[in-house]
């Protein structure tokens, strides 16, 4: 899990003492945050979220590799025959 990325996505405008944070874990996080941590059980169920849009942006991109290669081969003559 990236804990800095489900952290802020949880929480983001979150505020830190002193501007700093250590997103190594949420104990190193609650050490600093000013607000209500998230539980694991949120930070779990976001990271699920966040790994599903992943999935969609990295198949929207094979997709439109898909779709560029194929436009961008020649087009193979072809008669009309009356």
């Amino acid at each position: 899990m990236d804990i800095a990325r489900t952290f802020i996505s949880l929480r983001p405008a979150a505020q830190f003492t002193d501007n700093t944070v250590n997103f190594y874990s949420l104990e190193t996080i609650a050490q600093t945050y000013i607000g209500t941590m998230p539980t694991q059980a949120e930070m779990d169920a976001e990271w699920l979220v966040l790994q599903s849009q992943d999935n969609d942006i990295n198949y929207q991109k094979t997709l439109e590799a898909d779709i560029e290669t194929k436009f961008s081969q020649p087009l193979k003559a072809f008669a009309f025959v009356v």
